[in-house]
């Protein structure tokens, strides 16, 4: 797996982003920890989280559709380093309102910074294929999403400790550090996306002056005519919904039954990014083929941990569930991944990304803005359960769909 580093530029990559994925994880807790000491409400909470996934929505389509036509590296760059220069305009807000800004300016942030990983991330993935050889494929997107997990426990770890403590000491400062550290990362990352390649798509059997729109739609069609794509589209989008509303039903867990520290809401986080690196490094050294199966075990069994989750008020099984939430993910998501970049014409993989990432984030607004409503109306305990009995429904219905089920990625 690690052999895979040997590719400079995918080992940039690697670098940038691991760094990168590291201020997120500082990041992240902290602002929708932010949303709900600035609000004291779990609505806030979710309609912050909404927030962030609109741009998916708005800005993403268009995303891939630049990933088809443009340098991929340029387009890393710069969203990189717009992201960065957002978050130090948020900082200096935090700063000089003394660690309460208005819930505008947490707003704002939230979709800007959103607007620009739309970008960056089908851009990103329509990469990796061009940076090492095919039979690679699997080794590099296992280590990817190995280093998504492990560098937000680093991060976590951080934000539980030594960040922990600053939060006892001033508010405003805890605040402003968390973000000064993500905004750093991102302008780190771009020093290493900065050393890559240029990575133009193929665009030989394109047509060189069609409308961006009709790109787009032709990336629609193009995905819509696979059988696996078009499940795997499917089910990505209704998993989605189920598991939507999970950071809004966190932050109320930690209020309601575990004394809403930031601290247990960061370990909360890191169990379950510890349970995505053990994951993932099964499933690197399985090198599943059968991919379609894979994916309905993974979903499967995290849906069964998340229904465990509404037993109250019992820290340690809570913690253990998310543990194990996070183990049978990557059997879901790095077989589907690595098969999706095999099957997909260089000159469509952005515009597949991107549409795959418009599903996957269509009902996150939904199910973020309603969080809070569904926690006041039918209680915790039931939400947990119904996003638990869900993904369990949509793995169902995966190993119902015979061309989703039979998908199998070709050994080299």
């Amino acid at each position: 797996m690690f052999s895979v580093l040997r590719h400079r530029g995918f080992r940039n990559l690697w670098l940038g982003q691991a760094i990168s994925q590291f201020g997120d994880a500082c990041y992240y807790v902290i602002f929708m920890f932010m949303a709900q000491k600035l609000s004291g409400s779990a609505e806030v909470v979710g309609f912050v989280g909404a927030i962030e996934m609109l741009p998916f929505l708005l800005v993403g389509p268009y995303g891939g559709v630049l990933a088809d036509r443009f340098d991929r590296k340029k387009i890393m760059l710069i969203s990189d380093l717009m992201s960065g220069m957002t978050l130090i305009g948020l900082m200096l807000v935090v700063v000089s309102f003394q660690g309460k800004p208005p819930i505008a300016a947490i707003f704002v942030t939230a979709f800007l910074t959103s607007c620009f990983r739309s970008v960056f991330l089908p851009a990103k993935s329509a990469a990796i294929p061009n940076l090492v050889s095919e039979d690679e494929l699997y080794a590099a997107n296992s280590l990817s999403y190995m280093t998504q997990s492990w560098m937000p426990m680093i991060g976590l770890a951080l934000s539980a400790s030594v960040i922990g403590i600053l939060y006892s000491i001033s508010e405003t400062w805890f605040f402003a550090l968390s973000i000064a550290i993500n905004a750093l990362s991102f302008f780190v990352s771009a020093i290493y996306v900065a050393k890559l390649p240029e990575i133009k798509p193929n665009r030989e059997s394109v047509d060189q002056e069609s409308h961006p729109w009709q790109d787009f739609v032709l990336g629609m069609k193009y995905l819509w005519a696979d059988g696996y794509l078009r499940a795997l589209m499917i089910l990505t989008g209704l998993m989605s919904l189920m598991i939507s509303p999970f950071f809004v039903a966190y932050v109320q867990a930690n209020k309601q039954w575990f004394g809403n520290h930031p601290v247990t809401l960061t370990w909360f986080e890191f169990s379950f990014f510890a349970g995505l690196l053990v994951g993932g490094f099964i499933v690197a050294k399985l090198s599943i083929r059968k991919v379609g199966w894979g994916f309905i075990f993974g979903i499967f069994g995290c849906g069964v941990c998340v229904a465990i989750l509404a037993i109250p008020n019992n820290m340690m099984l809570f913690v253990s569930m998310n543990f194990l939430a996070g183990v049978f993910i990557p059997f879901a998501d790095i077989p589907a991944a690595s098969h999706m970049q095999s099957i997909v014409d260089d000159s469509y993989r952005g515009r597949v990304n991107s549409t795959l990432s418009l599903v996957r984030t269509a009902s996150m607004p939904l199910g973020l803005g309603l969080a809070g409503t569904l926690i006041a109306t039918i209680g915790l305990v039931k939400l947990f359960l119904l996003m638990g009995f869900g993904m369990v429904a949509v793995a169902l219905l995966g190993a119902a769909l015979r061309p989703f089920r039979n998908a199998t990625l070709q050994a080299k």
